[in-house]
């Protein structure tokens, strides 16, 4: 059922990286771990839904959701860039349509934007660092 009311679950979830980083980043619920691994692990699930239901919409939830954890964390998620460009860099070789396309590479551009060096660093251990930027290079127009 969750799977039809994606948008309406992540509101209060952005709403808690809002109001409570730092417990967002630090609690520890026993079992299932932080909030922030909890994101992830449902961010994953979003994008394998939205490849199930043929759905990009679906998926750009998921891509919010990433978009979110930058802005509103902070400082101290460099270890998660390596696992966030590891989810638009999966999408981008699945996307079919240019607006997905797109948003995806804005995620991506959102890392270089907080850590530079880290998010660099990440695409070339995933061998995707020239493809990101011809890509990038390619469309500036759009």
């Amino acid at each position: 059922m969750i799977d039809l009311l994606i948008g309406q679950a992540s509101v209060p979830l952005i709403n808690f990286m809002v109001k409570a980083p730092e417990v967002f980043k630090t609690a520890n619920f026993e079992g299932q771990g932080t909030p922030l691994n909890m994101m992830f692990a449902f961010i994953q699930r979003i994008f394998q839904d939205g490849h199930q239901l043929a759905d990009e919409i679906h998926s750009m939830c998921a891509v919010t959701l990433i978009m979110a954890i930058l802005e509103h964390l902070g400082g101290g998620i460099q270890d998660s860039l390596h696992q966030i460009n590891h989810f638009y860099i999966s999408e981008m070789k699945l996307a079919e349509t240019s607006h997905y396309k797109n948003m995806l590479i804005q995620g991506i551009m959102m890392n270089l934007w907080y850590d530079q060096n880290t998010t660099i660093s990440s695409l070339e251990t995933h061998g995707s660092l020239d493809y990101v930027f011809s890509f990038i290079i390619s469309n500036i127009e759009n």
